[in-house]
C-alpha cells in the first residue's frame, strides 16, 4: 500500500524560515552600519504628541503589556506548534 503512494517531491529554493533571517540579518546589520558608521544616534526629531496621545503611548511602554504579548505568543505557538511544524517547516 505504501508503494502505491507517490515519491516525496523535494522543495526547490529557499525556505521561508531561511529567507526570512537572511532579511533579518541584512536590516540589523544595516542599522548597525548606520549607527556606528556616522557616529551620531538614530533620532528622527518627532514633533511632540497631542496630551490624549502621549497617555496612550506611555501605556504602551508598561512591561506588564509586554509581558502579557509575549505570554500570549508563547501560548499560540505551543497550541499550534504542529501545525507550524507542518507549514513552514520548523
Amino acid at each position: 500500500m505504501l508503494a502505491a503512494l507517490p515519491a516525496p517531491q523535494r522543495r526547490t529554493g529557499v525556505s521561508p524560515r531561511l529567507f526570512a533571517i537572511g532579511i533579518g540579518t541584512v536590516v540589523g546589520l544595516g542599522f548597525a552600519t548606520l549607527k556606528f558608521g556616522t557616529g551620531a544616534s538614530v533620532d528622527f526629531n518627532l514633533p511632540a504628541p497631542d496630551p490624549e496621545t502621549a497617555a496612550v503611548l506611555a501605556q504602551l511602554t508598561d512591561p506588564k503589556l509586554h509581558v502579557a504579548l509575549g505570554v500570549t505568543v508563547i501560548t499560540l505557538a505551543f497550541v499550534f506548534w504542529r501545525d507550524l511544524r507542518r507549514r513552514v517547516g520548523l
